[in-house]
């Protein structure tokens, strides 16, 4: 029997809305969008950092706490809720949630030393003038390697996050970025005092990305990208985010600091 102790939570994949400035370069010569900045947007989804005061993250989906009293194959599920708060003036959060967490006993083991989860939250605030959202959708598999002090990621994210401008209840202008999330063997290192947070330490990420810009009813711009992210070796969690060419754009690459969150062109 493995001693009982907890694993500290890592945040999950969960992209939050950045709006893409506009910015005119010599790598980004027609579709004006800010690369450095969706690069770090990308990397913020991945550890569940909103960047927009207005989207909260409010989902609580996050790499589990193993507890070995738990028996193999033990499902644990949330069903669908769909809660309704009023918030000062006119607006109102909808909150819709539903979770099935299953603990797992892999290679021979009698104790849990993985677990599977899916995962679906949507936030909603919206009001007279204006409707923000942030979907967040989980499907992975989670497993620890020999000491529990290494946990190996795998599975699939998505999140979407939007906000628009209405008009006698109908959308005026709008904005929203829709990432999808691949993980494969992304390797997570928690240290056993707990006092320092757990971070990703090698593995990729393969993403794609639809950024729609709907400035009015007759302006609607999609954009969209695919690419990698690579997380760093030995650095604490820094990345590498990569953007796939595609006609008229080149391969672009970002570092990506993980203690500044600062993006740096290579």
């Amino acid at each position: 029997m493995k001693p009982f102790y907890k694993m500290a939570a890592l945040a999950l994949a969960g992209a939050s809305l950045v709006v893409v400035s506009c910015k005119k370069n010599a790598t980004t010569p027609k579709d004006n969008i800010d690369y450095a900045a969706l690069a770090q947007q990308l990397a913020k989804g991945l550890s569940s950092t909103s960047a927009t005061a207005n989207v909260k993250t409010n989902a609580a989906s996050t790499l589990k706490i193993f507890d070995i009293t738990s028996a193999c194959g033990t499902s644990e599920e949330k069903a669908n809720t769909n809660q309704s708060i009023k918030l000062g003036g006119d607006t109102t959060e909808n909150v819709k949630r539903h979770t099935i967490f299953t603990y797992l006993c892999e290679n021979g083991s009698t104790d849990p030393n993985a677990y599977t989860q899916r995962d679906t939250s949507v936030d909603t605030y919206s009001g007279s003038a204006f409707r923000n959202s942030r979907t967040i959708a989980l499907n992975w598999h989670v497993s620890a390697q020999g000491s529990q002090e290494r946990l190996l990621v795998n599975g699939d994210s998505k999140s979407i996050a939007s906000t628009a401008v209405l008009k006698d209840g109908a959308t005026t202008s709008s904005y929203s970025t829709s990432f999808d999330y691949h993980w494969t063997n992304v390797l997570a290192i928690q240290d056993y005092t707990f006092k320092t947070a757990p971070y990703f330490d090698g593995g990729k990420v393969d993403y794609t990305c639809v950024i729609e810009n709907k400035k009015s009813v007759s302006d609607d711009q999609i954009t969209n990208l695919s690419g990698t992210i690579q997380f760093m070796v030995g650095t604490g969690g820094n990345m590498w985010v990569t953007f796939n060419p595609r006609d008229g754009f080149p391969l672009l690459t970002y570092i990506i600091d993980a203690k500044t969150g600062k993006a740096t062109q290579q």
